[in-house]
């Protein structure tokens, strides 16, 4: 963004709005972010094929779908409107010295640390405050959750969606919070699982492997059909008597429908662009 906004006091403590953007500028760089975040996502997933040799061993592969599946929570909450992100203070300068001008105190103690930068899309401003108490991952999960949360009244009041739109959207946002949040326990259990998957060693993903239900080959199938658009987010189902099943299929699950929105948005934009 441009110097060409305003700061003005935003309604909750420490948050403020800018005013006055260019607002085609703003989407803008949100695209930007969006393919940004898929291309790494993308990454992600097709770096598993890497680690084949050892076919039982698949913790890596399953960190890296997690990241898969946080890089696509972040796309997903930017196509909705919310932009969790990571600011260091350098970062913050400018918006500082503007809030200064315009008498808004709270800007002035913004320094490195999550943010919340919330399109408005009714005011035509962008909503911006600090996150605290969350570390990188956590911010994320923890907006899926609010988001996800009020998605069905929003799709439920859209005027641009017909009625079989509004009945298969709710149906699709449903079903994936039922994956994300592990029925109901909140989406930051992810982020939890790979804790514990990656640094504790658990889980019996790493020698001496547990089991031989999960497999590296069965794991690169089933990333091979959710890029390739052969399955939908209907045919996800969460079980929860295994945790690495539940925990591999709720982060494709989120991929995938990641990868639906945007496809669908392509599909309604003639143009092909985001904006």
């Amino acid at each position: 963004m441009t110097a060409d906004f305003g700061v003005g006091a935003g309604v909750e403590p420490k948050s403020i709005v800018l005013f006055g953007q260019d607002r085609r500028s703003y989407l803008g760089a949100i695209a930007a972010d969006v393919n940004r975040l898929s291309l790494a996502a993308r990454e992600s997933l097709y770096n598993i094929r890497s680690h084949t040799e050892l076919p039982r061993s698949v913790a890596w592969p399953l960190v890296m779908i997690y990241y898969a599946s946080l890089f696509s929570a972040q796309m997903l909450l930017r196509v909705w409107g919310d932009a969790p992100s990571y600011l260091r203070t350098e970062e913050l300068l400018h918006l500082r010295r503007v809030g200064a001008a315009y008498g808004v105190l709270a800007v002035g103690h913004y320094n490195t640390g999550q943010y919340m930068i919330g399109d408005n899309a009714v005011s035509g401003q962008i909503d911006f405050r600090p996150i605290n108490g969350a570390g990188s991952h956590e911010a994320v999960w923890r907006a899926l959750d609010i988001r996800m949360s009020s998605i069905t009244s929003l799709i439920a009041g859209s005027g641009s969606l017909t009625s079989q739109d509004k009945i298969d959207a709710s149906k699709d946002v449903a079903h994936l919070v039922k994956m994300v949040t592990k029925a109901g326990a909140g989406a930051k259990w992810l982020s939890t699982f790979r804790n514990d998957l990656q640094y504790r060693q658990a889980y019996g993903a790493w020698f001496p492997y547990r089991d031989g239900r999960m497999t590296v080959e069965r794991i690169v199938d089933r990333v091979r059909d959710v890029v390739s658009g052969a399955v939908d987010i209907e045919q996800f189902e969460y079980r929860s008597a295994d945790d690495i099943t539940a925990f591999s299929e709720s982060c494709l699950a989120l991929i995938c429908a990641t990868r639906m929105t945007l496809v669908d948005m392509y599909e309604r934009n003639p143009a092909g662009s985001f904006l």
